[in-house]
């Protein structure tokens, strides 16, 4: 291209779409899985050694039966229901965020791309990156987040490309530009 760069992408997000990240996050990647795992596993562990403790103190093999029943169908209530406390929670969890004033992402910038590298230009911070430092790039229906750790990254919505050969065209470069990045379509 005759520009001094390569591609210049305006962003801007919103409780939703930062939501969104979130939870695509947490349902993509090792972490964010570990996190759901956790959280999923958290109230049965606790309840089962609950159940052992109780057991200890009075031996009713009665008791302890109706009680382990009891536990592991509570048990397995919470693990089917526990990912849609977690996002419920976690939007909760931003709107907390949002009315204290303490916003975790920057409500509009740009992503300026060259042969160098890229650099997020928001109304808080410029950060420089390189291509190297793209792990992962992760594909949704609706957008492309550049890993560049295992919690930060850089999202882009489709719906700054004005067709889809101009979509195409910049994954094509951002492929070309980052080809250790491990790339994961969703």
């Amino acid at each position: 291209m005759d520009n001094e760069y390569d591609y210049k992408i305006s962003y801007s997000m919103d409780d939703n779409g930062y939501y969104e990240f979130n939870k695509i996050h947490l349902l993509t990647t090792e972490t964010g899985k570990k996190v759901l795992q956790n959280h999923r596993l958290s109230i049965p562990v606790f309840s089962l050694i609950l159940v052992g403790f109780i057991a200890l103190l009075r031996f009713d093999i009665k008791l302890i039966i109706i009680e382990l029943i009891a536990v592991v169908i509570m048990d397995a209530i919470w693990i089917l229901r526990s990912d849609k406390i977690y996002f419920r929670k976690m939007k909760k969890g931003i709107a907390k965020l949002k009315k204290d004033g303490n916003l975790p992402y920057a409500k509009s910038g740009e992503l300026v791309f060259d042969d160098d590298g890229y650099t997020d230009i928001s109304e808080h911070s410029v950060i420089k990156r390189t291509y190297s430092s793209i792990e992962k790039i992760i594909l949704t229906e609706k957008t492309v987040c550049l890993y560049t750790s295992a919690t930060s990254a850089d999202i882009i919505n489709f719906d700054v490309f004005k067709d889809e050969n101009e979509k195409s065209g910049f994954l094509s470069y951002i492929a070309s530009k980052a080809p250790d990045a491990n790339v994961i379509r969703k």
